[in-house]
């Protein structure tokens, strides 16, 4: 009951298995883990050489998206939503003399999340619209924001806390380069082991004995030929 293109792919991934399965089982030297998922992991660990990272290449690594690294610096949030600029001019007036935020909010906003003080998290300059930013930027942790008129009410923020913009340095972005790089050698490794198996071991398909059309990646033999 399901399209040839959905069973060609899950007959390609069965066969996959099989190939890396073979692959596991004439590696030299054998793999010496006790399950078979723990001997498949050491036979691409060891092709993908994860156990060479250098410093070097995890240096190239960090230089090479130099933008991951690179955190701008943000501002936590939260809002509330008034039907008028009336609403929440007085709902600010409120805050400002000292009433509880989220007491406020639970009271009056119109925010999905109105009842928990319609937080909005850590967020950065590029993710407010322009006349957003502009009023809330600048504000001090603590600070209100004037009215502000939108499409689908008049929103109210308040500044919950400020983050300076930073650069992870190197020593501190090492684990997360690690597993980066060892995750991206773990994917070139497992296609060559899958391409050597394949050469190794030829498959093919014999799509008359299929009860699908056969529409996937593996060479087809036919009872004809």
């Amino acid at each position: 009951q399901v399209s040839p293109q959905v069973a060609s792919s899950l007959l390609d991934q069965y066969l996959e298995e099989r190939l890396l399965q073979k692959a596991v089982d004439g590696a030299d030297p054998k793999p010496e883990g006790e399950t078979a998922a723990e001997r498949r992991r050491e036979v691409l660990a060891r092709a993908a050489r994860l156990d060479a990272i250098s410093d070097a290449e995890l240096q190239a690594e960090y230089d090479r998206q130099p933008e991951r690294w690179r955190h701008p610096p943000l501002v936590k949030l939260a809002q509330m939503i008034l039907p008028t600029p009336e609403a929440a001019e007085a709902a600010r007036r409120r805050v400002l003399a000292g009433a509880d935020w989220d007491a406020v909010s639970k009271e009056v906003s119109r925010a999905p999340n109105a009842a928990n003080g319609g937080g909005l998290g850590w967020l950065s300059r590029t993710d407010l619209p322009r006349e957003f930013e502009k009023a809330v930027w600048g504000l001090p942790p603590g600070g209100v924001s004037v009215a502000l008129q939108a499409g689908h009410g008049v929103h109210l923020f308040r500044v919950e806390g400020r983050a300076d913009g930073r650069v992870v340095p190197f020593d501190e972005a090492r684990p997360a380069l690690h597993l980066a790089l060892a995750e991206r050698r773990s994917s070139e490794a497992l296609a060559t082991v899958l391409a050597e198996a394949r050469r190794r071991w030829p498959v093919s398909v014999i799509e008359e004995h299929l009860p699908f059309a056969y529409v996937g990646g593996a060479a087809r033999f036919s009872l004809d030929s």
